[in-house]
């Protein structure tokens, strides 16, 4: 792998610079076949706002990429397209589309991005908008985007076909987190998420 990072953290996140990983490992013996990640994240800083960007991609190619030693790759993993978790999906049964299946976050590849708007809330006051010596916190407005696919598939951005069963749509969310900074121990990040694949806007999952 070739690793970058020159940003620099700010309450609760990165405000400025860049990061990224490229990187590629190869199986050998029973499984033959290889995986790649491509990570690339942009900080741009508009005090006291800042502007987060990154594309992503993970993907397994070769012979057997598709066997049944490891587990698919799942775009609602945490930290990926959030609102797609396998708990938040259960609570929003009701509310998908009826054609919406898991499925359609599973596969070999995935590919996902997403933009922020993050502001710094509570903190010192040259960069927060609350005065806070001791709690640490950053309020930001999310929109994820990915999808998920096997080879032989078919990306498509026409909806009429979002349900192919040859070709996979991107599922797309969006909402408001909070991260609190824990002693600059630990990020807590309470989130809540609006998947665009439900029927209506307005049913959202924490």
């Amino acid at each position: 792998a070739y690793v970058g990072d020159n940003s620099i953290f700010g309450m609760a996140s990165p405000i400025t610079g860049y990061r990224y990983r490229f990187g590629a490992e190869k199986y050998f013996g029973r499984i033959d076949m290889f995986s790649v990640t491509a990570d690339y994240r942009q900080y741009l800083n508009a005090r006291p706002f800042t502007f987060a960007f990154r594309a992503v991609h993970n993907g397994r190619y070769g012979r057997q990429a598709n066997n049944d030693l490891f587990y698919p790759l799942y775009l609602g993993y945490p930290g990926w397209v959030r609102g797609f978790s396998y708990n938040t999906l259960y609570r929003l049964e009701d509310a998908l589309d009826e054609k919406f299946t898991l499925d359609q976050l599973l596969g070999t590849r995935i590919l996902m991005g997403g933009i922020e708007l993050r502001v710094p809330f509570t903190g010192p006051e040259r960069l927060a908008l609350i005065t806070s010596n001791f709690l640490f916190t950053e309020l930001a407005w999310f929109v994820d985007a990915g999808v998920a696919w096997d080879e032989g598939m078919r990306i498509t951005l026409d909806k009429d076909n979002a349900y192919d069963p040859g070709r996979r749509y991107p599922v797309i969310s969006m909402g408001p987190s909070l991260r609190v900074n824990l002693f600059g121990a630990v990020i807590l990040e309470p989130v809540y998420a609006w998947p665009l694949h439900t029927k209506g806007f307005g049913k959202g999952v924490w």
